[in-house]
């Protein structure tokens, strides 16, 4: 499990940062008629080949000097991984099509297949009592990977492109700002690394539930994610070109909707995780006092759900306002702070301290977003 969290968790912050970029960008490029979708594939496309390049390298010479890993092991699965990486950056291209289209139920599905079938495959081993080794845990990422990519490929419009290494000034800003986002998404999601790492330091039951209870929480986040966070992209643009009283009142409105929306599904949430999840885990294998400890995590990750999303809507307005620079010092102090309180935290609470570090680091990203936006607004307003 150890192994298998480590690779997961680099692999997150090569994926999510580059999948934001190019689902944030593609609407507001092709909307603004800034570049043409053959342009942004063709800059995409060399970002993910250089993304898939780099990782290796990076992965097997940095890595070892920071966690103990078990090199042996990942050397056979290596290349099981970077397949899953490579389709699902190139989903995430698809996916950034179909939302700057508005097909939100096409986009949606497809970004729940990646996740939900590990979860499903989890589950069954766990009622089966099957043990699961890297290899299977690696094959199962790769099959919800290529089930992703493969409806993908036939719900979305092929564009026939050759990699062109020379770029128009355009081509370069799009590059430009699809690397400023990516960094800033991996400074936020290093908290991730930096929680495993002080998790390291407690038993291996507790890695396991911490591991167990932060996918039940990124279900509940992709899922929201997937159905707001991403259906508000195209609006938000247009909203931007329409005029700024018009995107103010709209994110507005969008904050206030999805608050709402999220205190109403946590709130049955609360009442049915402590009576699903026993459920879920009926095993020898598993004792009641774990499955007690893994409801309780779950129940004090939940706040992170509605902060996550409305951090995530907050992060679409600023790129809309051309203000996507300031993520970058707003999520290094963030992680600072995701430093300090996973160190005191997790001696005082154990794993509950390390959920409840994750919800502070969310809490202030969104206040600092918010008021960054207010700042934009008012001088343009001003001006």
């Amino acid at each position: 499990y150890y192994n298998y969290l480590i690779m997961l968790s680099v692999s997150g912050l090569l994926i999510s940062g580059l999948r934001s970029g190019f689902v944030n960008l593609y609407s507001s490029y092709l909307l603004s008629n800034k570049l043409s979708e053959l342009e942004i594939y063709n800059v995409s496309s060399l970002i993910i080949f250089f993304a898939g390049v780099v990782y290796v390298p990076i992965f097997f010479l940095v890595l070892p000097f920071v966690y103990s890993l078990n090199l042996s092991d990942i050397y056979s699965v290596f290349p099981l991984f970077i397949l899953y990486i490579l389709l699902t950056l190139k989903s995430s291209l698809y996916i950034a099509q179909l939302v700057s289209q508005k097909k939100f139920v096409t986009s949606e599905f497809a970004t729940l297949i990646n996740p939900v079938l590990p979860i499903i495959i989890y589950i069954g081993s766990t009622f089966l009592e099957v043990k699961l080794n890297l290899f299977i845990l690696v094959s199962v990422l790769l099959i919800g990977a290529v089930s992703e990519y493969s409806y993908l490929y036939y719900k979305t419009k092929r564009i026939l492109f050759k990699l062109n290494f020379s770029l128009n000034f355009s081509e370069i800003k799009y590059l430009k700002e699809i690397l400023f986002l990516f960094f800033s998404s991996i400074i936020l999601s290093l908290m991730t690394l930096v929680d495993v790492y002080f998790a390291s330091n407690l038993s291996s039951g507790d890695v396991s539930l911490l591991l167990t209870s932060s996918k039940f929480i990124a279900f509940g986040i992709g899922v929201l994610s997937s159905s707001v966070g991403i259906m508000i992209i195209p609006y938000l643009a247009e909203a931007y070109l329409i005029s700024i009283n018009y995107f103010i009142k709209f994110i507005n409105k969008v904050l206030i909707y999805t608050f709402l929306t999220c205190i109403i599904i946590l709130t049955f949430a609360y009442f049915l995780i402590p009576e699903i999840i026993p459920l879920l885990f009926k095993s020898e294998t598993i004792s009641s006092l774990d499955i007690d400890y893994l409801v309780s995590y779950i129940l004090v990750g939940l706040p992170i759900i509605p902060l996550s999303l409305i951090g995530l809507i907050l992060s679409r307005g600023m790129i809309s306002l051309g203000i996507s620079k300031k993520m970058i010092a707003i999520n290094i102090i963030a992680l600072a702070i995701n430093i300090v309180s996973d160190y005191f935290l997790v001696k005082e609470y154990s794993v509950v301290g390390l959920i409840l570090s994750t919800s502070v680091v969310y809490l202030w990203t969104s206040l600092s977003m918010y008021w960054a936006i207010r700042l934009k607004t008012k001088k343009i307003k001003d001006n």
